[in-house]
């Protein structure tokens, strides 16, 4: 992939964000939370990752574009946000509520999204791999960054499971929703080693000729 192209990439990236936060908007405003304060629910694990380690990393392009900076910079936002966290909680939303037969124009919404972050994520896995490959050192500290950055992603989904179990022993009501504790546990866990797995294919090969050859055209 040339500059251009990359270029393109991110600027339909802003595109499909754009598209992502007006139907989360829409959808909050529908449903009687969009004048909520939702920052109530960010606890520190939280915090670390879209307050610190996203913006961190995303401002540092701005006058550092070298390859180290590249790789903090897609792992945790292609690997860790997108790859871990979005794709955790729209994996459980979707199975919580279509079990139960409700809000289906939202999760119609989600799987047209999905279609983007998958996108995303292998774009993010494509930059990556191109710039690891036959350098083991970015290869330490893709995955040094990751271990580092999974404390805090496992964080979130903990406290969020543990909101879910709270609201649900406090309840006095029957419902028709069911959520399965270990059910978003079981899948971020599995969504991180997986994205760590697609980086270490570059292993089998010397250098980027060798991973672009296998690639195709």
């Amino acid at each position: 992939m040339e500059g251009s192209e990359y270029i393109i990439s991110c600027e339909s990236y802003l595109h499909d964000e754009a598209k992502h936060t007006e139907m989360f908007s829409r959808w909050q405003q529908a449903v009687g939370v969009g004048d909520l304060d939702l920052s109530a629910y960010h606890n520190d694990s939280y915090k670390r990752i879209f307050y610190e380690a996203l913006p961190e990393a995303m401002e540092r392009l701005y006058t550092d574009d070298s390859p180290e900076a590249v790789i903090r910079a897609a792992a945790v936002y292609n690997m860790i946000v997108e790859g871990v966290l979005a794709e955790s909680g729209y994996y459980s939303f979707r199975q919580i509520y279509k079990k139960a037969g409700l809000f289906p124009g939202i999760l119609q919404g989600i799987d047209y999204l999905n279609m983007d972050e998958g996108r995303h994520i292998q774009f993010g896995i494509y930059t990556i791999q191109r710039l690891v490959v036959g350098n083991e050192e970015r290869f330490k500290l893709f995955h040094d960054y990751m271990d580092e950055l999974w404390a805090h992603a496992y964080g979130v989904v903990e406290y969020l499971v543990g909101l879910a179990v709270l609201q649900r022993e406090q309840s006095n009501v029957e419902s028709r929703i069911v959520f399965e504790p270990d059910m978003m546990r079981q899948y971020a866990v599995k969504q991180f080693h997986i994205r760590k797995s697609k980086i270490d294919r570059a292993r089998k090969y010397k250098n980027l000729s060798e991973l672009e050859a296998a690639a195709g055209p």
